[in-house]
């Protein structure tokens, strides 16, 4: 009986963080470039949300304010990358990367049931 409970009490901490996964969406930059990228700035829900540097491949993992429909869009200081993707406030988890430290890219790293597990991401 001991063993079912820890079994059950194992399963419910893996799963109970991916509730607050489901519930938020997301954002994992990375810098794929040799150099590092000055002023990282996403924009989200209309907001500006500064990231700080980025070291050659470093990665940065944030979770993404709660709004309705809108777009996602990763700047590298004032300049625009070709990162600028629809997002909702739940359940979108992206893929973004600087190729140089003027250009970048993104795109959805997956939904459910497909999406990657939130223990896996921050590992």
């Amino acid at each position: 009986m001991k063993i079912v409970l820890s079994v059950v009490a194992m399963i419910v901490l893996l799963v109970s963080p991916n509730l607050l996964w489901l519930n938020r969406s997301t954002v994992r930059i990375e810098n794929h470039s040799s150099e590092l990228i000055e002023d990282v700035v996403l924009f989200a829900c209309e907001k500006p949300i500064s990231l700080g540097r980025l070291a050659p491949g470093a990665s940065r993992f944030e979770f993404l304010p709660k709004c309705g429909d809108d777009s996602l869009e990763m700047r590298a200081g004032l300049v625009a990358t070709n990162c600028r993707l629809y997002i909702e406030g739940d359940m979108y988890h992206v893929r973004a990367w600087f190729s140089s430290p003027t250009t970048g890219d993104c795109t959805y790293g997956g939904m459910p049931p497909v999406t990657p597990l939130l223990l896996a991401e921050l590992l």
